[in-house]
């Protein structure tokens, strides 16, 4: 059995080292590929680099990025879901968000609220709205996660705690949720 106390953090670094990395080079092989003047005039940097070194193959590069919105939007979906629905059945929201759908085991309540609220926030009709909006929201849900910890750690000194955080990484990243 895999312990996750030490594969969990593990996991995460290699993730973060990667991502860092592969962002770095990126950026890299804009800057040596494009001039200032290009870059500069350039509405999506991403696709004038691909017109100028993938030629025909350049269809790659909106392709990826539709895949990877596509993918981020639905894990956001799918995991935003299962938060609601575990918070509504420990009674932290109402409980009509964690009833299920007897046929389809599927948290029927919970999905109508989200198309409920999803469709409040595409009422103005702005997508640069619609985006400040949910990047708004996004940041003060995760200011206040990264605020729990610190939180905890004071008002519950002796609760026993299975994972450790070092305080300075919440502190840091609520100052930067700020």
């Amino acid at each position: 059995m895999l312990c996750l106390c030490r594969n969990l953090p593990r996991a995460n670094i290699i993730g973060v080292v990667l991502v860092t990395v592969v962002y770095v080079l990126t950026n890299i092989s804009y800057l040596a590929v494009l001039s200032t003047q290009q870059l500069l005039d350039s509405a999506a940097v991403a696709v004038t680099w691909g017109d100028l070194i993938l030629g025909a193959a350049a269809i790659i590069v909106p392709l990826s990025v539709m895949i990877s919105a596509f993918g981020a939007a639905n894990g956001t979906a799918f995991s935003g879901s299962r938060v609601v629905y575990a918070a509504a059945r420990d009674y932290n929201l109402p409980e009509v968000l964690s009833y299920i759908q007897v046929k389809q085991l599927t948290p029927m309540p919970l999905m109508l609220f989200k198309i409920f609220i999803s469709l409040l926030m595409i009422i103005p009709g702005d997508i640069g709205s619609l985006i400040d909006f949910f990047s708004f929201t996004a940041w003060a849900f995760y200011g206040m996660t990264f605020l729990s910890p610190i939180v905890l750690r004071f008002r519950m000194k002796g609760a026993p705690r299975p994972y450790k955080v070092p305080i300075p990484i919440p502190v840091i990243m609520f100052l930067v949720s700020i």
